[in-house]
């Protein structure tokens, strides 16, 4: 019985270090970024907010026009992924497309959002706003990889999912707070369980 406890609690311990490498491999950033996408990307026609003469009003209002849509396009892409992994037993190939193409699209708003440049007084608003980007960004990734390999999905991996739901939720209540805004939030979404 003793063997029994001691081996138990060996697997469990190394599941929850195996969880916490997944986790920790999840906030981990390309670094190498090949030449060719690199050249792509800058001559892109791109968001960024230039630095302009018209003052700081209309700085300030463009940087909330762009939170603004960035908000609401990666809220409504990472619902989506939410909507179709609350149905988890019945995805079709066509969900799993769907998951990869909303994940894609968090890491296109996620660049979008690097670009920004926050007013100084927007500085931890703007922190909040990208914690909030690297979650749901993480939340989707993760929703497509348990759709695309659902035979290897655990209660765990769930868990994890639910844990960058509910941060992603914080960072977009803070975000909104700090800019007197009610941009689109997840608030109240449901989360999806294994089996």
């Amino acid at each position: 019985m003793k063997t029994f406890v001691r081996v138990t609690t060996l697997l469990a311990v190394l599941v929850l270090c195996l969880d916490a490498y997944l986790l920790y491999g999840f906030y981990q950033e390309d670094r190498a970024i090949p030449e060719a996408r690199a050249v792509k990307v800058s001559n892109q026609v791109s968001h960024q907010i230039p630095n302009r003469d018209g003052g700081a009003g209309r700085d300030q209002a463009e940087y909330l026009d762009r939170i603004g849509e960035i908000q609401a396009g990666s809220v409504d892409a990472f619902l989506d992924s939410n909507a179709r992994l609350l149905r988890y037993d019945n995805l079709t190939a066509e969900d799993v497309d769907e998951l990869e193409a909303n994940y894609l699209a968090l890491k296109d708003y996620r660049r979008q959002a690097d670009e920004l440049s926050p007013p100084e007084k927007y500085e931890g608003q703007y922190e909040s706003f990208d914690f909030a980007l690297g979650d749901l960004h993480y939340a989707a990734e993760l929703a497509y990889r348990l759709a695309a390999d659902p035979i290897s999905a655990t209660q765990a991996d769930f868990d994890a999912y639910a844990l960058h739901v509910d941060r992603a939720g914080e960072h977009l209540r803070r975000s909104n707070e700090v800019l007197g805004r009610e941009f689109e939030t997840i608030e109240g979404v449901r989360m999806p369980t294994v089996g």
